[in-house]
């Protein structure tokens, strides 16, 4: 197989000859001296060291208004040429007793799990024990037998397998506490939730999903014998020295683990709890910025995978063009997004390898650019999502190759405003909101679901009379919106003003027929 041009051979510094021999000094010539003094500064020039001040200094003013603004706590590591150029910690690894963030702080890295997984799978490809080609009921047995017998493990790997999210119930999985909180054995949940209908043929189509992994983690269990945090800790952790990294049970007592926490329109608050076992293979990572750095190095040598699969783990296997939570287009090979950033000095532009992942007490960004081994993770014990955290590292990546960052990202403006709430009251709160709307209107997120939000978590307050205040606003700023009319309708129900409840949820049906919730509340209202 040819090799990728990206992938270079490590390479080992040379002692500098002479150095502590016994030669006296005047013996050493001028060039010499001049080795010596860029040695013991780092090997680098004051130019370098003024570009790497400049970086710095450029990361910092990226990650600055996340930080004012209170939407982020956790850790950023940067490396360029193997060098860690960017290394900081904000926030708290537990805000109740304030203790901060260090080095070995682990966080929870979700789908970024994913690619140790597809590891997994080719080191067992390597050896013989499985066949990409091969089918799930080949080494899962107890499967589904039509979709079993159908999909294969590569299918599984690439996000092609048709195989669905499990509708409305694995949804509710992944975003009701009375899902998470119930710890199913791996066989339960596959069959209940990773079972369903083929939602489209195997291999033609790209839908992103965690279900195919948490299959590939059972395959994983029953080839290796053993469960799967004993197999990565004995096939990648212990392998290359990832003394930090192990995966997630929930119940184990873990050093260093960051406690997760969750932002509503009010602050923060603690995550709800996530029973992590199931979610082996897919996002049952814990690992520190500093592991991940050596994971990343690791994968310009051998130590994990031979060559030829190096290359077939970095491989574009499938192109997608829509817009997703992860990228706005590019490819998908096995755990890794490929990506391109546009470069005016590169006809093809910038390849980015990178993944992102979110999950209940955890976020992160881990982006590579091979050619120039440039490496930027950044990790969360919080909420803020893989999205938020992708602008901000893809932006990072942009510095690093002399492009003006994008700064794409907007604050959410409920946010804002319930501070505001919070701090001077609901009247004060709205000022704010059309002062920004005014003057900061390209800096916030003012998209109809940030009144919407709020709305909703003020109603969880018990704060009706202001929840219908909030949602007028909405309305009059997205009058064309079925939803923000279904919304009010809702407030003025639970307020007993059942005229108004009415009339908003007819006009909520009249923009949008298809809204079953405004029938079927409309029917229960005339009765």
């Amino acid at each position: 197989m040819k090799k990728a041009s990206w992938i270079s051979k490590s390479r080992k510094i040379k002692p500098i000859k002479g150095f502590g021999m016994k030669k006296s000094m005047p013996n050493l010539t001028f060039l010499g001296l001049l080795g010596l003094l860029f040695f013991f500064n780092g090997g680098l020039s004051a130019n370098d060291r003024q570009k790497e001040q400049s970086f710095e200094n450029e990361i910092s003013g990226l990650i600055q208004p996340f930080i004012e603004n209170d939407l982020f706590q956790g850790r950023v590591l940067v490396a360029k040429n193997g060098k860690v150029i960017f290394n900081k910690g904000y926030g708290f690894a537990n805000m109740e007793w304030e203790i901060p963030s260090n080095p070995e702080t682990k966080y929870r890295i979700a789908s970024i799990s994913k690619q140790f997984t597809d590891l997994i799978i080719l080191q067992l490809v390597s050896e013989g024990n499985i066949k990409l080609e091969g089918k799930i009921r080949d080494y899962l047995p107890s499967y589904r037998k039509e979709t079993g017998e159908k999909v294969t493990i590569h299918q599984l790997m690439s996000h092609t397998s048709g195989i669905p999210n499990g509708g409305h119930i694995v949804n509710g999985f992944w975003s009701r506490s009375e899902h998470t909180r119930i710890n199913y054995s791996k066989k339960d949940f596959i069959e209940k939730f990773c079972s369903g209908d083929l939602e489209f043929e195997p291999g033609t189509q790209f839908r992103y999903t965690s279900v195919g992994y948490i299959i590939l983690g059972a395959i994983i269990e029953e080839i290796c014998g053993k469960p799967y945090p004993e197999v990565f800790a004995e096939r990648i952790a212990k392998k290359i020295g990832l003394h930090n990294t192990e995966c997630d049970d929930n119940l184990s007592l873990v050093a260093n683990r960051a406690s997760g926490y969750a932002r509503d329109s009010f602050g923060w608050k603690n995550s709800d709890y996530h029973y992590m076992p199931i979610l082996d293979g897919a996002g049952t990572v814990l690992t520190t910025t500093e592991d991940l750095y050596k994971y990343d190095q690791a994968l310009y040598t051998e130590k994990l995978l031979a060559r030829e699969y190096l290359d077939l783990f970095f491989k574009p296997i499938v192109a997608y063009s829509e817009p997703s939570f992860f990228s706005s287009g590019g490819y998908y090979s096995y755990g890794w997004i490929i990506s391109l950033l546009p470069d005016a000095k590169s006809r093809d532009g910038i390849k980015i390898i990178s993944h992102g992942g979110s999950i209940r007490g955890g976020s992160g960004f881990f982006g590579r650019q091979v050619d120039k081994n440039i490496s930027v993770i950044i990790l969360s014990n919080t909420e803020i999502g893989s999205p938020a955290l992708r602008e901000i590292g893809m932006d990072i990546l942009r510095i690093l190759n002399g492009l003006e960052p994008l700064n794409s990202y907007k604050i959410p403006v409920r946010l804002v405003i319930g501070k505001e709430i919070v701090g001077n009251g609901f009247n004060a709160a709205v000022e704010k909101y059309e002062d920004l709307k005014r003057n900061d209107f390209q800096l916030f997120d003012f998209r109809e679901n940030q009144l919407n939000s709020l709305g909703y978590n003020l109603i969880n307050k018990g704060m009706i009379s202001e929840a219908i205040a909030m949602l007028k606003l909405n309305v009059e700023a997205y009058p064309d919106s079925a939803n923000v009319y279904d919304s009010l309708a809702e407030a003025f129900m639970l307020s007993g003003r059942n005229d108004l409840a009415i009339k908003n949820y007819e006009k909520s049906l009249r923009l949008n027929p298809e809204n079953a919730n405004a029938r079927l509340m409309l029917e229960k209202l005339k009765k």
